[in-house]
């Protein structure tokens, strides 16, 4: 038999099926028959084969399987019109396979961290094409906790985002600004002022807040909060940089006072002399 025969032959055997579809190459004929079979393991193995052609990647961009759907996002043979229309497909994980491509446009990223679903928004998150730029305008209304917890673990945010961050209105976002070294100081001096235990605690460990907001955690209601804020290094030497400026005021006080009881006495001294004259 040639190539062809046993192609054909094996196509009716389960077990050999599913790798023959994701196989290349293969004659049109047999492709059209994978694409159209009703088993949908055999329509999601076919659509991933690099050597499909487009017009049968179209067809199974509209199956009614995810899986092939999927299996479509993942063909690195899928028309960029096909991956703009399966950027908005019903299925929130299609969506979310766009972004395990290794070659993405860049407005299409954009797009699905804009996206309705916190599912791909949080994979989007994570996805090292997205600028800083981008994530700040994100984070800058983001209520998720999951996306936020996504992105926090990137490691690598800017101070733009940070800031973004800090200026939410939701805890969570405002906790990661907390806790980040490289927010910027007048920011986490401005958090002090927050209700939230959470978020305070945050500041009080935080190695970038700065002295005017740790008196603030010092002066607040929770004992625990404020006592960390004894201990950060930066209040401690703030504390002795307060006391001593205290002690040299106190100094200079003491002095003028010295010195204008001896003016006193100098100018009794003199004023005996002049009545005695």
């Amino acid at each position: 038999l040639d190539r062809e025969a046993r192609w054909r032959i094996r196509i009716e055997d389960d077990e050999q099926a599913v790798a023959l579809a994701r196989s290349r190459p293969l004659p049109r004929d047999l492709l059209e028959r994978l694409a159209r079979s009703s088993d949908y393991e055999l329509r999601a193995a076919v659509a991933g084969n690099p050597a499909l052609p487009p017009d049968l990647l179209e067809v199974l961009s509209v199956d009614g399987d995810d899986d092939v759907r999927q299996a479509v996002v993942a063909n690195p043979s899928t028309p960029a019109l096909l991956l703009e229309r399966l950027a908005r497909d019903e299925d929130d994980a299609v969506r979310a396979a766009l972004l395990s491509r290794s070659a993405l446009a860049p407005a299409l990223v954009l797009q699905l961290l804009q996206d309705e679903s916190w599912q791909v928004r949080r994979a989007a998150v994570a996805d090292a094409r997205v600028t800083q730029e981008a994530l700040a305008t994100m984070a800058t209304g983001e209520r998720d906790s999951d996306v936020l917890e996504a992105l926090e673990q990137r490691g690598d945010l800017s101070a733009q985002v940070l800031a973004a961050l800090a200026q939410n209105d939701d805890r969570d976002a405002q906790r990661i600004a907390a806790r980040h070294p490289d927010t910027p100081p007048p920011l986490l001096a401005a958090l002090a002022d927050a209700y939230d235990d959470d978020l305070r605690a945050a500041l009080a460990v935080n190695p970038s807040t700065p002295a005017a907001g740790l008196r603030a955690l010092v002066e607040g209601r929770s004992e625990a909060v404020a006592e960390s804020a004894r201990a950060h290094p930066t209040y401690v030497a703030d504390a002795a940089r307060r006391h001593r400026r205290r002690l040299v005021i106190w100094g200079v006080v003491g002095l003028l006072a010295l010195c204008t009881g001896l003016v006193g006495v100098v100018v009794a001294l003199v004023g005996s002399a002049l009545s005695f004259g």
